[in-house]
């Protein structure tokens, strides 16, 4: 189903053409599917963005390769453990991502241990164990480092993992250049591209929380490598558990405390200098250090009087001007320079983490990290930008069966970038270098994020949980210190130059002003408060050592509260919104010798819960619209709610160690983000 076609949003608000967007399926159809998915919510239920692993394998005899029954499998370190069945095979659920040593104990076998066991988010890691007979039973154990597959038997998606360990080998500070090295990842104009979608087309998950604004879908992405235990990657045919994207999943999962006190610090300086190439903006021995070759030169402010101004707004060959070319010169030297020397600025990062135990069964993590950089190319009105961005982690262990998890993540900017888009594009930075006023605000922004999640161990088939989450997320253009309300108001100050390019063209940024001409106050500003609650229900039953079914729900409510105003348009919006969206889904996992499927369905539904236009054209009155947030004598009525079924299916067959046989179908879903309903996309 594509996104939303043919709309056009008036000042924030969904207008009439939305009615024929925000369709509704079949009611009849739609309550069928819905009650279906309850009755199996009521019988098995699993979560909306899997957090843990599993651990299956086989125990033999190494001698006559016969299945030993009741032998104990035992994750060293903790309470999780398996007994093997009749045929000697065994599985363990709900496993954090991690390295472990696993071992296999029987009466009559020597102990066997397999160290770095690597277990990674929703995948099945085979440890299978040869034990040895022993005579007499003296603690004789075999220890043997476990290999990874050349192949995942049981991958059906387009899957990638990056361990803790893997992440701190690697020459990387901040999560983007990790992700730039993975297959399918790209980068375009200094963002991520996955599989050729832009950002807004993954969904960016944190322990499980959405991590994005709601607006324009963009996620957010400074979390502390420090911090992340592990990194799963999904860029093709991912299960019935995810949706709400097109291009891919991040998922990560960050670090729980140990029972041993345990930190990191890390401190990188950049050196002043050019970090792009060429000659810099700011050069004196280059032409481009003027936007106008000739207003640099005394001599032209001299013979062309009639292409200059006065404060009075007099030209400079008009007998009552009060200025000379000289001082006409000075002038535009002083509002032309740059404010500050992009290559004369240091950058720093201090990255600081800390965990372990607090009491007993109680355990913490902590991350923080604060960087401050200069552009990497020349801007005016701003010498650099500074970021602060923190996690922390409680687990608490009520018992061996109940644990409780508390995770919070927070974020802030002030950069040197546009609202709209944290990444100005090329023309956008380049046509801010000599602005003296920053006529395209001063952008700040603040994301945070908690959950709260309870996971009852029911038995060693069975496992659910619930999790609630608030992400809230600020971001403001004002203007410069001094004027941030809006309230004072500004004038534009005069342009001294009416100065021609070579060809008589006038000189002109992007934004219409000739050079020269500078703002106090703003053109534009605007601020979004925007949070997001979301309650998840997770249950995991391991049927039987071949099939494991899941199924779950999530819901969410938003509160978006956004300010506009166009100071030349005499536009404003401040209004309040709370759509509201969710989805339900069932997951089978059926493992055996030769085939691996993965079957699924999954149902999302949303409402903007606003109102539409009932007639699009008649009556329609644009400028009154946008100015009274909509056209007052138009009918309108309320949305509807959309839903949209995805079924999901994944085979592979393994042909041997080293060869596997993929196979993949789905229906993937994404419904358009909030600030750009009705724009056609």
């Amino acid at each position: 189903m594509p996104p939303l076609v043919g709309c056009k949003a008036i000042n924030g608000r969904m207008n009439n053409r939305i009615k024929g967007c925000i369709m509704t399926r079949n009611k009849f159809v739609s309550s069928v599917f819905l009650l279906f998915f309850l009755l199996l919510l009521l019988l098995d239920a699993a979560g909306f963005a899997a957090t843990t692993g599993k651990i299956i394998g086989r125990v033999t005899d190494a001698m006559t390769a016969e299945p030993l029954v009741g032998a104990n499998i035992i994750v060293d370190g903790s309470t999780m453990g398996a007994a093997t069945d009749i045929d000697g095979d065994y599985f363990i659920i709900n496993v954090p991502p991690g390295s472990y040593s696993v071992s296999a104990r029987m009466m009559g076998f020597k102990t066997m241990t397999k160290t770095d066991v690597t277990v990674s988010i929703d995948h099945s890691t085979r440890v299978d164990f040869q034990m040895q007979e022993t005579i007499l039973d003296v603690g004789e154990s075999v220890t043997v480092v476990a290999e990874r597959p050349l192949v995942e038997r049981d991958e059906t998606a387009t899957r990638h993992f990056v361990q803790a360990e893997e992440i701190a080998a690697r020459p990387a500070s901040n999560l983007s250049q990790i992700l730039s090295t993975l297959p399918g990842i790209d980068q375009s104009g200094g963002e991520l591209v996955v599989r050729r979608g832009t950002l807004d087309q993954v969904a960016f998950l944190i322990d499980g929380m959405r991590a994005r604004n709601p607006l324009d879908f963009r996620p957010y992405q400074n979390v502390n490598l420090t911090s992340i235990q592990e990194l799963e990657i999904i860029t093709g045919g991912f299960s019935a558990e995810y949706g709400e994207a097109q291009s891919g999943i991040f998922n990560i999962v960050t670090k729980e405390g140990s029972d041993k006190l345990e930190g990191y610090g890390e401190f990188r300086w950049a050196p002043p200098g050019q970090r792009h190439w060429g000659t810099e903006f700011y050069d004196y021995s280059t032409e481009r250090y003027w936007e106008n070759t000739h207003a640099r030169h005394l001599e032209w402010w001299i013979d062309h009087p009639d292409q200059w101004v006065d404060p009075n707004g007099l030209y400079g060959n008009d007998p009552n001007t009060i200025w000379t070319p000289e001082q006409a010169y000075q002038d535009y030297m002083g509002t032309h320079q740059p404010l500050t020397d992009y290559t004369e600025q240091s950058g720093y990062q201090a990255e600081l983490s800390l965990g372990g135990p607090l009491y007993k069964k109680l355990h913490f993590f902590l991350s923080g990290k604060y960087r401050s950089a200069p552009p990497v190319m020349g801007t005016s009105y701003l010498s650099r930008g500074t970021w602060l961005d923190g996690s922390a982690k409680l687990t608490y262990r009520l018992s061996d069966n109940i644990k409780l998890m508390f995770s919070s993540f927070y974020g802030s900017a002030e950069t040197n970038h546009g609202m709209e888009s944290m990444d100005f594009g090329w023309t956008d930075v380049l046509q801010n270098k000599y602005v003296y006023y920053d006529i395209a605000g001063f952008p700040k922004s603040s994301t945070n994020g908690q959950t709260l999640k309870f996971t009852h161990v029911l038995n060693s088939n069975t496992f659910y949980d619930f999790q609630l989450s608030r992400i809230y997320q600020y971001r403001a253009q004002d203007t410069f210190p001094g004027d941030e309300s809006g309230w004072e108001q500004a004038t534009p100050a005069q342009d001294r130059l009416r100065a021609v390019d070579a060809s008589g063209t006038p000189i002109a940024e992007a934004y219409g002003n000739a050079i020269g001409l500078h703002y106090r106050g703003y053109l534009y500003r605007g601020q979004d408060r925007n949070t997001d609650y979301t309650l998840s229900g997770d249950l995991t039953t391991q049927v039987n050592k071949n099939w494991q079914m899941k199924s779950g729900f999530d819901f969410t409510y938003y509160r978006l509260d956004r300010f506009q105003e166009a100071k030349y348009f005499s536009a404003i919006e401040d209004d309040l919104y709370d759509p509201f969206e969710g989805n339900i889904y069932i997951h089978n996992k059926l493992e055996f010798e030769g085939l691996i499927m993965n079957l699924g369905l999954r149902y999302d539904f949303y409402n903007p819960n606003d109102v539409v236009y009932l007639n699009p054209f008649d009556p329609f009155d644009f400028i009154r619209a946008a100015q009274e947030e909509r056209e007052p004598n138009a009918e309108t009525e309320k949305t509807s709610t959309f839903g949209q079924l995805s079924p999901r299916l994944g085979v592979s067959h393994p042909i041997s160690d080293k060869t596997v046989l993929h196979f993949n179908y789905g229906h993937f879903f994404q419904r358009a983000n909030f600030g750009d309903y009705g724009e056609g996309t």
